[in-house]
Parts: structure tokens; C-alpha cells; sequence
């Protein structure tokens, strides 16, 4: 700034501009996935890496664990992350969730609901096989009566085997008969199947009068 009226005539001043890189950043993360079993270890997962947001080019994204790797059966979360030390932050990362199930489907129905001596109660369970290859299946089969305590107490087991081929349907029916003497209350049915890359528990109820 200058006056030539003023002794000196000339001021200065200076201020310092700071210029922040922030632009960093992920997209397109894979929404959570779903996959089923094709093994005892689970199953080989692929998924498409998420995009780098950045002026700079050729920024490279790493993820854990990686495409392609075989996830066990359950839910195991993928982070994903890039790395670009102009940038502040300096890295930048996001997660999904990948989600094995075995390649066992089943439902079970009790009946009747309510029974009472001499009733004969009926569990019926249906495992459908919703992979690719035909599987021996185990299913296990128990009742267990709860007291006004809480306290469990098993009453009746067995078992069956079924090999399912891909996309069909097994039924197996449990039958449990109330003897004289049975306490009234709540009854549990669990049936239980298993194959090679895990199992699916499913339960119904009834109670004794």
C-alpha cells in the first residue's frame, strides 16, 4: 500500500493462505453380501473394489480380505482402504460385510399347538438343499420341556439321514406322544440339519395342558 504523502510511503503486510488436500475418498463400496457354502470351509467370494476419489492418479486401493478369498461360514466384514500421504487425512477407508450361510434351508411346524395326555404332537421339518452339488444331510431331532423355573430338561431325541440333491426338498416327520404324568407347560422341538458346510437349527413349540 502506498501514499506519497505519508513518511515512508510505502506499507506492507503479509498473511499466509493454506491450502488443505481433503478430496480423498472411496466410492461405490459393495453393498453386504450373501453367499452360500460350498464347503467345509466356506466359500470363494468376489466383489468389485471400491473407486478412488483423488486429483492424483494410479492411487491403489487394498482390501481385507481380499476378492476371490474363501470366507467361512458366518459374517466377516471387509475393510477397504487407499493411502495418499498429500492428503489430510492421509488415509481413508470403508467396510462391507460378507455373509456365508451353509447350503441348508429348513423349516419346521409342530402340531397340535396344545396337547394334553395321550395327544400324539407332530414335528415336521423340510430342508431344502440351495447349493450347487447333492448333500448327506443329518437331521436331529429332540424335545426338551421348560419348567416355571426355567430350567430345560431334554424328554425326547432321535435321528435321521437324508441326501438332497441340489434345489430339492427332504420332509422328515418326529412324532412325541404325552404319556400320563407329563407336566404341563411349555415343550421345545429343535431339529437340527447338517451337512458338510454347517447347519440349520429351526424350533417350534407346543404346550401340554
Amino acid at each position: 500500500m502506498s501514499d506519497s504523502d505519508d513518511t515512508p510511503s510505502t506499507r506492507s503486510a503479509a498473511f499466509r493462505v493454506t491450502v488443505n488436500d481433503t478430496d480423498l475418498a472411496l466410492t461405490g463400496t459393495p453393498t453386504d453380501i450373501t453367499a452360500i457354502a460350498t464347503s467345509s470351509a466356506g466359500a470363494a467370494v468376489n466383489y468389485v473394489l471400491p473407486n478412488v476419489v483423488d486429483e492424483e492418479t494410479g492411487l491403489a486401493v487394498s482390501c481385507s480380505p481380499a476378492s476371490g478369498s474363501t470366507f467361512t461360514v458366518g459374517t466377516t466384514m471387509v475393510t477397504c482402504q487407499v493411502n495418499d500421504s498429500d492428503d489430510n487425512p492421509a488415509n481413508v477407508t470403508t467396510h462391507f460385510n460378507v455373509n456365508v450361510i451353509p447350503d441348508l434351508d429348513e423349516t419346521v411346524t409342530v402340531a397340535p399347538g396344545s396337547a394334553t395326555t395321550h395327544t400324539t404332537v407332530t414335528t415336521t421339518a423340510s430342508i431344502k438343499n440351495i447349493g450347487a452339488v447333492s448333500r448327506k444331510v443329518t437331521i436331529s431331532y429332540s424335545i426338551t420341556y421348560v419348567n416355571s423355573f426355567g430350567g430345560v430338561t431334554v424328554v425326547a431325541t432321535s435321528k435321521a439321514m437324508a441326501t438332497i440333491a441340489p434345489g430339492q426338498t427332504a420332509t422328515r416327520s418326529f412324532t412325541f406322544q404325552v404319556k400320563n404324568g407329563a407336566p404341563a407347560g411349555t415343550y421345545i422341538a429343535i431339529v437340527t440339519a447338517t451337512d458338510e458346510t454347517g447347519f440349520d437349527s429351526e424350533a417350534g413349540t407346543f404346550t401340554v395342558t
